[in-house]
C-alpha cells in the first residue's frame, strides 16, 4: 500500500507540475521572452547559440545528452565562430561596469 501511495503522490505532482510549466509557456509568449532576452548584454552569444548552432534547451523531454550540445559549442568555440558574437556583446562598452544578465 506505501508503494502505491508513493506512486500515486508522485503522479499527482507530476501532473501538477506539468500543468504548471504550461501555464508558464502560454503566460510567456516566445515574441516577449525574446525581447527581454534582446535587452541582455549576452544576447548576441545566447542567439548565436541557441540559432546558429541550434542547440536546445536541456529540459528531458527529448532524448538528448548534454555532451552533444556541448559537442556543438566545443567544435564553434575551436574553429573561431564564436569571435563576433563575443565582440559583439562587447560593442558600445566604454568600460564601466555593468551587468551582463
Amino acid at each position: 500500500m506505501q508503494k502505491l501511495r508513493q506512486v500515486l503522490v508522485e503522479h499527482a505532482i507530476a501532473t501538477k507540475v506539468t500543468a504548471f510549466e504550461e501555464e508558464l509557456k502560454m503566460a510567456l509568449p516566445k515574441e516577449v521572452e525574446a525581447a527581454r532576452e534582446a535587452d541582455c548584454r549576452s544576447y548576441p552569444l545566447y542567439k548565436f547559440v541557441r540559432e546558429e548552432l541550434g542547440t536546445a534547451m536541456l529540459t528531458g523531454e527529448k532524448v538528448r545528452s548534454p555532451g552533444e550540445e556541448f559537442d556543438k559549442v566545443f567544435t564553434a568555440i575551436s574553429q573561431g565562430k564564436v569571435i563576433d558574437p563575443l565582440f559583439a556583446c562587447l560593442s558600445g562598452w566604454n568600460g564601466s561596469p555593468v551587468p551582463i544578465c
